[in-house]
């Protein structure tokens, strides 16, 4: 009918709209409203929460491609999964827009299952805003508190050092959650202002940013015992896209119910 003809137009305007601004963003960043507690606790981030962009037989389309630089970040991200007894921390760095976040969560999801029995996300701009609530205080314990001895956790880090601040305030308070973050990827511990004592933070990291692998070992040394993935821009990667491309309008495709979209 003419009805169905419309809708299914319609839809699929829709669907290239869509693929339109998941190319633009190049990734499915999970950001916390500020009126929410910034560490949330699940299995996935809501931006990634259903089948049809998460799943065991479609890995994240940031994958896609035959280059060199894409081959490379298959290879790494395999090294990771093939390694079970591994917890040391995942460094994804890279420029902005280039799929951190996106591989972040593909990253959990192919981890073994006893890491992953609860994981969190920290987004550093939300953090600022529950600082207290995070680190503790000397009266209260604060998450940090409660994730330290929590072995089959992981806590994913988007937007971990970044550079962008908007008062003083927000600097020193940036710095404060920044240099606690330092210590738990390069030392693996977390000073607890509730009990005064440095303890050591069991979870496995997984974290985003621009800082080059550079940045940590400076501040730790070479014995850093972290794996480090760069993942190149898309600007470096052009003889991907269409294969990015066509993944993603697949996984489209499968959301919406739709075929052959173009």
């Amino acid at each position: 009918s003419t009805q169905s003809t419309m809708a299914v137009a319609a839809g699929k305007r829709a669907a290239t709209a869509l693929i339109a601004a998941t190319l633009i963003t190049a990734t499915t960043a999970f950001h916390i409203p500020k009126n929410q507690l910034a560490l949330h606790a699940g299995l996935r981030s809501a931006a990634a929460n259903d089948s049809s962009a998460f799943s065991s037989d479609i890995p994240t389309p940031i994958l896609e491609g035959g280059s060199t630089k894409a081959i490379r970040l298959r290879k790494q991200l395999q090294e990771i999964w093939n390694d079970p007894t591994n917890t040391s921390p995942i460094i994804l760095t890279g420029p902005k827009g280039s799929g951190k976040s996106e591989l972040a969560e593909e990253i959990v999801y192919q981890l073994p299952s006893w890491q992953t029995k609860i994981v969190h996300r920290l987004t550093l701009d939300d953090g600022i805003d529950f600082l207290d609530t995070i680190l503790g205080t000397a009266s209260h314990p604060g998450l940090f508190d409660d994730l330290s001895v929590q072995a089959n956790t992981t806590l994913v880090l988007k937007g971990f050092q970044s550079q962008h601040v908007d008062s003083k305030d927000s600097l020193d308070r940036r710095g404060e959650l920044i240099d606690v973050l330092d210590t738990m990827v390069t030392k693996g511990q977390f000073y607890s202002t509730y009990e005064n004592s440095t303890k050591a933070f069991l979870p496995r990291i997984v974290g985003c940013t621009q800082r080059p692998p550079q940045y940590f070992t400076e501040r730790c040394g070479k014995h850093l015992n972290a794996t480090f993935i760069k993942v190149p821009s898309f600007e470096q990667r052009k003889s991907d896209i269409q294969a990015i491309a066509a993944a993603k309008i697949k996984l489209l495709e499968r959301k919406f119910g739709l075929t052959n979209i173009e």
